[in-house]
């Protein structure tokens, strides 16, 4: 989702193009992080340019940069959802997408999960996964 300053130009619109982004000033995630090289793919196809002015290796700390105005991000709808619901940050959908990237969990061959982590594996697969979820190996 879009994230921006319930003050940003864009705070109201329920539905942004990518374009509208172009030279905005964007926070970033670090180049190594997979969500940053995921949102870069997602820019260079729609040939849209932004001015990064921050990259940080942290939602929370990206998050709070958003809120006071230094910028917009691109962030996972389930990383802001607080922060929209108390207005600290407007969110929007974009046009184009949804973008979603695929998130892996490591597990050691032959031990069992615990029932902890075996609701924690269930949480991230989502709603509707069964309970052995899908496993590649």
């Amino acid at each position: 989702m879009l994230a921006c300053a319930p003050s940003h130009r864009l705070a109201r619109r329920r539905t942004v193009g990518l374009a509208e982004l172009r030279g905005e000033p964007f926070i970033a995630f670090e180049l190594d992080i997979p969500t940053r090289k995921t949102i870069d793919r997602v820019l260079r196809s729609q040939r849209v340019a932004v001015d990064t002015v921050m990259e940080f290796d942290n939602v929370e700390t990206i998050k709070r940069s958003v809120e006071v105005g230094t910028g917009l991000s691109i962030l996972p709808s389930s990383t802001v959802a607080r922060e929209t619901r108390s207005g600290l940050l407007a969110t929007s959908d974009f046009a184009e997408g949804p973008f979603t990237r695929e998130v892996g969990l490591i597990q050691r061959r032959g031990r069992e999960l615990s029932t902890s982590a075996k609701a924690f594996v269930r949480l991230l697969l989502g709603p509707g996964t069964p309970k052995g979820g899908r496993l590649i190996r």
